[in-house]
């Protein structure tokens, strides 16, 4: 059970840090590209900053995850590494409550915001819906919970 858990997070870490990559390259690519377009045209695409003002909370949450996988996101350095296995699992446990808590509430915005229906952005006739870009709010905190949630399970193994 643990060799699979441990095999399962490695995957999703391997993942998350692919489209880590990704998303970071091509934020990069827009933000050069937008640049270029108003310097040298006097234009630009009207939805690319708000596209790229969107995809930093994606890299953010990722970054997150990884630093949760990590084990370096949410602790009390002192309890988690000073006061023995008991310590670090209640300190585990406590984050992995916090974390469902913010997980929750993500997931509760995210709803409102599907139920509101606004349109984000218009590129051409095409309306843009908003929750497709909160979507990286519930999706960000849950792949913190699930990391923080491994991390506790790892930490049981030690008690």
């Amino acid at each position: 059970m643990r060799q699979r858990l441990k095999r399962f997070e490695t995957l999703l870490v391997r993942a998350e840090s692919a489209l880590l990559v990704a998303l970071i390259s091509g934020m990069a690519t827009l933000a050069f590209v937008q640049v270029a377009l108003r310097q040298f045209f006097d234009s630009g695409a009207v939805w690319g900053d708000t596209l790229l003002r969107h995809l930093v909370l994606w890299v953010g949450f990722l970054g997150a995850a990884l630093a949760a996988a990590d084990d370096k996101h949410f602790s009390w350095e002192t309890a988690a590494h000073r006061g023995g296995a008991k310590m670090k699992f209640a300190s585990q446990i406590a984050a992995v409550v916090i974390t469902a808590f913010l997980a929750c509430a993500a997931v509760s915005f995210f709803k409102d915001e599907y139920r509101a229906g606004h349109i984000l952005l218009t590129i051409g006739t095409v309306g843009v819906p908003g929750w497709l870009f909160t979507l990286s709010i519930p999706v960000g905190f849950c792949l913190v919970l699930l990391h923080t949630l491994l991390r506790a399970i790892a930490a049981l193994t030690e008690v």
